[in-house]
């Protein structure tokens, strides 16, 4: 499960299962949960994640 962008509804995550589409976390949540397979993720690791990774695509991009 990753988020792949923020938007202004809230969080287009990916769950990565063969059931459907990203979707969006649209509220604040100490976990997100797919509504397709059930499958959980805690928020504050996806969050964190994600924005190591920008971070870095930042950086390289200034390079």
């Amino acid at each position: 499960m990753k988020i792949i962008e923020r938007r202004p509804g809230g969080y287009l995550v990916d769950c990565g299962c063969a059931h459907g589409d990203p979707f969006v976390q649209r509220r604040p949540a100490l976990a997100t949960e797919c509504p397709k397979c059930g499958k959980t993720g805690m928020m504050a690791e996806l969050v964190t994640t994600w924005v190591i990774a920008n971070d870095r695509e930042r950086v390289e991009a200034a390079d």
